[in-house]
């Protein structure tokens, strides 16, 4: 992850802050570990490619860092949260206006991320000499 954090603080223009590892003889990198992360650190985490579980558990970890990222704005106040917005939305690309976003903000807070899977749920992996592919097998 650091190394991925090293290229993400570059690119972003951001001081690199390399994420330490704890100390422990039962830290394997597998059995649950808390981390508080800064930006880049996130985007670094969710970006890791080239481990177990290879793309899968790479959405795996967007998917966690965007719930632990929407768990994080329902504490915060609606000022924090709109000037988030005010930052945010020059990024994207959508039919809706700041207004109707804002608008829903309060009824977003209090939704509840309860699950999150990838697809497809059952599948083989096969590499086909130009790449590795997924094949679902239940469709």
């Amino acid at each position: 992850m650091n190394n991925y954090n090293v290229e993400t603080s570059k690119v972003c223009g951001y001081e690199y802050t390399s994420v330490p590892i704890p100390d422990d003889p039962y830290f394997d990198g597998v059995n649950t570990q808390v981390f508080h992360l800064n930006g880049t650190q996130s985007v670094s985490y969710a970006r890791i490619r080239y481990t177990a579980g290879y793309d899968y558990k790479r959405t795996e970890r967007q998917r966690l860092v965007i719930s632990k990222i929407f768990e994080k704005m329902k504490t915060a106040d609606l000022g924090t949260v709109n000037s988030i917005v005010d930052k945010v939305f020059p990024q994207i690309k959508t039919n809706l206006s700041m207004i109707e976003i804002v608008s829903h903000i309060k009824s977003l807070l209090t939704y509840q991320i309860v699950d999150q899977t990838g697809f497809p749920f059952t599948h083989v992996g096969a590499n086909i000499g130009i790449g590795d592919m997924v094949v679902p097998t239940t469709l």
